[in-house]
């Protein structure tokens, strides 16, 4: 019996051992040019005669293609791939071209039949990208993104060990495996892989010229793959990038402020992986303080280096000489106008440690409406210490510190009760409630419109999987009855029940039955079966104050 085809070529760390033996690549084939005898009909008779022999044959391998790449032994399938990329690459004829690209369709469509021999194919990859044909360059990177997807240990064992290295056309070939969107993620979990067992390679992290070279390029891969849909790859990525960092800080860190997209939350996500208390090294730290000092990032965000390097006291442990020198409210009030959500996460955890003792909490009571605005990003970790900062300051300074802006920041908070952290949730709901009972009797006119724009929202969120949210939003519906002085309202909330307080708004508050619809109708999309339950219910409710 015929034995079969292996499924996949054998890496470098595999655990069935090393590398198979690799053949070299074949001399490029040559195509002789024959001059025809025939005369112009004879000759267009011919062409048409080869075509449907082409068509005939090609409709055989479409209904036959995986049996007949079976049937070929390994050497043969790749001499086919070869000879048809470098035919697509030459100036052979149309005919010819039609062919050769039918074959490249198939070898596509079953790469792991087709693209087993990865170093020989990756060598051809290789040497014409450095030939500079650039008309065939998507071809070839089609090619590359495939056998990356199929053989991504393979490829990484070819790009960093088999291919010439200080060579810019590896370098290229490199750059653009870690841009696919298909195959990249594969291509950095065996790269993780590779760097925690330097054994399996023998060449230490810090020996890849090719990783320290393009380390923006790396980041950039891991913040592409950490945004898409979630993938069991996530925790590899994260793990990647702290052995990155333990390698190239200075690198890594300065790449995540200048190459990284700032106002985005995966960055963010990414700096704080880098400077977690658990597993930054303290070599990542020293690094982070000459970041911050650097003369060009200072520049970008228009600090001076002394001001700027003020920030690297944010990340150390917080002694009462470090929290002397970092009490300085005239320069965080120029730091949170940073338009950069890492340098603002660092901004703000300074003043939370500030926040958190009394006579400092006093000195930046004046920062209030400049945090309050940090509001606006909506992220979570940004939000969190936001809303840390102005508890702390109450707990010291009493609830009428938010006076002055209670107004607004009611506004704000109310948009956080739909947050998707239930922490952010919680906080947010808590807070409305203490910046509700901080306003004086002239802003209470005012203040009772946002109080009705959260009854709805507190209703609903008092069913929340979230326990702790749901007895925050039941609480402080209840301290909202007392701010209108709805009796009735008050009594039901006390009694928890959900219905009573569904049909005590809408007979209570007949006014705004209609934005309570409104309101109801985004919770039928709400991440949680039970607001979605609730909305339902309420837009369903009888109500014979809505206008047919």
């Amino acid at each position: 019996m015929e034995e079969s085809a292996p499924s996949r070529p054998t890496v470098a760390w595999a655990e069935s051992g090393a590398p198979q033996e690799r053949r070299p690549l074949p001399e490029p084939y040559k195509v002789t040019e024959v001059q025809s005898l025939h005369g112009d009909a004879e000759k267009e008779k011919e062409e048409m005669e080869e075509k449907e022999t082409i068509d005939v044959i090609q409709s055989f391998l479409r209904s036959t293609e995986k049996p007949f790449g079976q049937r070929l032994q390994p050497p043969q399938r790749t001499d086919i791939v070869l000879m048809a990329l470098e035919k697509i690459a030459g100036d052979c004829c149309a005919e010819d071209s039609d062919w050769d690209r039918f074959i490249l369709d198939v070898v596509l469509r079953q790469p792991g039949i087709w693209l087993m021999d990865v170093p020989v194919i990756m060598g051809f990859i290789h040497r014409q990208l450095k030939s500079k044909k650039t008309s065939v360059r998507q071809t070839l990177f089609s090619v590359l993104d495939m056998v990356a997807y199929q053989f991504p240990g393979d490829v990484l064992t070819a790009v960093l060990m088999h291919l010439p290295q200080s060579d810019s056309t590896t370098l290229d070939v490199w750059k653009s495996m870690l841009s696919f969107p298909r195959s990249s993620g594969r291509v950095l979990a065996v790269l993780c892989t590779v760097l925690k067992n330097e054994d399996l390679c023998g060449i230490s992290t810090a020996e890849f010229d090719l990783l320290r070279l393009t380390v923006p390029e790396i980041l950039g891969s891991i913040h592409r793959n950490l945004k898409s849909p979630p993938t069991l790859h996530q925790p590899t990525f994260l793990s990647l990038l702290d052995m990155l960092a333990c390698q190239f800080p200075r690198n890594v860190l300065t790449c995540v402020l200048t190459y990284l997209p700032q106002n985005d939350s995966t960055t963010l996500d990414i700096w704080r992986s880098l400077l977690a208390p658990t597993v930054t090294s303290e070599r990542v730290l020293e690094e982070l303080c000459s970041v911050l000092r650097d003369q060009q990032l200072c520049t970008t965000f228009n600090f001076t280096t002394v001001d700027f390097g003020l920030l690297r006291l944010t990340v150390m442990q917080p002694t009462e000489e470090i929290l002397r020198e970092l009490c300085n409210p005239d320069l965080f009030q120029m730091f949170l106008k940073i338009n950069s959500l890492p340098l603002l996460w660092l901004v703000l955890r300074g003043l939370v440690l500030l926040s958190e003792r009394p006579e400092m909490a006093r000195g930046i009571r004046a920062l209030l409406p400049d945090i309050m605005e940090t509001l606006q990003f909506g992220n979570m970790h940004i939000t969190l210490n936001a809303l840390s900062i102005f508890r702390n300051m109450m707990n010291h300074l009493g609830k009428m510190v938010l006076r002055p802006i209670s107004l607004e920041l009611a506004d704000k908070l109310l948009h956080l009760f739909n947050h998707v952290s239930g922490e952010v949730r919680e906080s947010s709901i808590l807070l409305f409630q203490d910046v509700m009972e901080a306003v004086v009797w002239w802003q209470k006119g005012k203040m009772q419109k946002n109080v009705r724009r959260g009854l709805l929202p507190l209703l609903f969120r008092s069913s929340d999987e979230t326990s702790s949210v749901a007895k925050a939003s039941a609480e402080t519906l209840l301290a909202c009855a007392k701010f209108l002085n709805w009796q009735e309202l008050k009594h039901q909330a006390e009694e928890r029940s959900i219905v009573g307080i569904r049909e005590c708004l809408l007979q209570k508050d007949r006014k705004r039955v209609n934005k309570y619809l409104q309101q109801s109708l985004l919770y039928l999309t709400d991440s949680q079966a039970a607001m979605r339950q609730e909305a339902v219910l309420f837009i369903g409710e009888p109500n014979p104050w809505v206008p047919l």
